[in-house]
């Protein structure tokens, strides 16, 4: 067959590739591109045929080819063919002829980046498996998402129901199967990870590199990485996750909405109850952090909200430990931190706030305290808009604290600013001294300044906020009541 150049079609791809390819043959069997590369191809990630095979003849010059984990330099004179449904990736300098059987296709070939292939094992507690799924799952399943479909694999206990229930186009699969073929594989390993390699061999997809979270169980990894499966561990899986959605606006302020009676209990309480001597007495005897923690549990279930992580109430030099729990007698005359951060039973997304009262009257320095919190955290609110660094926000309040004669660093203001909040209590953005987070639209976030010292105890106020279009929206739509007498 006769290739003449002025039927060919001049191509360029970003990265330094061009060349011409020619009309297949009349039977589509082979196509024949002229290839000329300086730098690399393709640009991110990497390409895979379908169905062709593409065999290259190099011309001049060389090329280092990437395939199956493994580099191989290509030089003048050397013929290597690429099989389908291989992952691979071109760089060098040279030229070369490339005969593409089937005739190519241009929808069979992608170029797929490395983040487009993704795996989970683990339960819908799990807030990624969550948010991939929509749908609560009881025990570790696996997850897989690929650039064309996602899957779960599901046994007969749970797969009706998720299918009742899949929202999210994911493609459940029978576990069953594949538990029976495990039998057949003779290593040792439990069956369960057997199965992870079993579905990437049906799905053919044992070639490509999965992206995996930091919790992805050990054993596993090991075992797949001993199967050849490529794992790239990542620290966000789902990035997109710190974006919210209008929806999961929605559900995060109702959250917050019903939090708020929580406090409304508290504050209750603490204003029925009678100072008598270094007792604060409800109901006729003396309250205690286990004591208001039943009440609000009380709430929090009749709100359809579960305390998964274990609330603060804290008082006196307890409450100076901002993560001690507080347990025991709770103090006239001091403060009293209660930190509040249920997960909604429907949704799995979480609500966080603190408000710190105290029973009876402040010292002077407490009080102090308290006014120097409040301040800080409606600076930093003022400060919040999509763009400004969370480091900075933070900075800023450590200066506004050491301007009133605070200190910051291991007394006085001693945590970060602020943590991002979704289907996890602690996500994406983070506002301390560490973080390299640029607040943007979509990104909802605590704001919990605090100040903490054992003579005095310890006072923090947290809010939680939204970056929306139309600006920053406070979704904790409750007053700082600070002294109940």
């Amino acid at each position: 067959m006769l290739f003449n150049k002025s039927d060919a079609q001049y191509f360029e791809i970003p990265g330094g590739t061009k060349g011409y390819l020619y009309p297949p043959d009349d039977q589509k069997q082979q196509s024949i591109a002229e290839v000329e590369m300086d730098g690399v191809y393709p640009l991110e990630g990497y390409s895979i045929n379908d169905f062709c095979t593409e065999t290259i003849f190099m011309q001049e010059g060389g090329f280092v080819l990437e395939i199956d984990g493994q580099e191989i330099n290509l030089k003048k004179g050397d013929v290597y063919a690429i099989p389908p449904k291989n992952e691979y990736r071109l760089w060098g300098k040279g030229k070369s002829i490339d005969v593409i059987t089937p005739a190519w296709d241009k929808a069979q070939n992608h170029i797929m980046n490395e983040s487009e292939y993704k795996m989970l094992f683990a339960n819908a507690k799990e807030a990624d498996m969550l948010y991939a799924l929509g749908v609560f799952v009881a025990d570790p399943v696996y997850y897989l998402s690929t650039p064309k479909k996602n899957y779960v694999l599901l046994d007969h206990r749970e797969i009706g129901v998720f299918q009742e229930k899949n929202k999210n186009n994911v493609q459940a699969r029978l576990l069953n199967p594949y538990l029976e073929k495990a039998k057949q594989l003779s290593d040792n390993a439990p069956a369960i990870y057997k199965v992870g390699y079993l579905i990437l061999e049906d799905l053919d997809l044992l070639s490509v590199t999965w992206q995996i979270p930091s919790n992805f169980p050990t054993g596993l990894a090991d075992y797949l990485r001993s199967r050849n499966i490529k794992l790239n561990i990542q620290q966000q899986l789902f990035p997109e996750r710190r974006k919210k959605s209008g929806a999961e606006l929605s559900v995060i302020r109702n959250i917050m909405k019903r939090l708020t009676l929580a406090f409304v209990r508290i504050e209750e309480i603490l204003q029925i109850s009678k100072i008598e001597g270094d007792l604060i007495k409800y109901n006729g005897e003396a309250l205690t952090s286990e004591i208001l923690k039943q009440e609000v549990n009380q709430v929090l279930i009749a709100n359809n909200l579960i305390d998964t992580e274990g609330m603060i109430i804290s008082c006196g030099e307890q409450a100076a430990m901002p993560h001690h729990p507080g347990a025991g007698i709770l103090r006239p005359n001091q403060t009293i931190i209660c930190d509040i951060f249920p997960r909604d039973i429907a949704s799995g997304y979480y609500g966080d706030m603190t408000r710190t009262y105290v029973k009876g009257a402040p010292s002077e320095s407490v009080q102090k305290m308290f006014e120097a919190v409040k301040s800080a955290q409606e600076s930093a609110i003022d400060l919040v808009q999509a763009g400004k660094s969370g480091k900075d926000i933070y900075n800023c309040i450590c200066t506004n604290f050491i301007s009133k004669g605070f200190e910051v660093s291991s007394r006085g203001f001693i945590h970060g600013l602020g943590h991002g909040l979704g289907l996890d209590l602690h996500e994406t953005p983070f506002l301390n001294s560490v973080s390299n987070d640029i607040l943007q639209t979509g990104d909802v976030f605590s704001i919990e300044p605090g100040l903490y010292y054992p003579e005095f105890g310890g006072v923090r106020i947290e809010d939680i906020i939204a970056i929306t279009e139309n600006g920053v929206e406070n979704l904790t739509k409750y007053p700082k009541i600070f002294i109940i007498e």
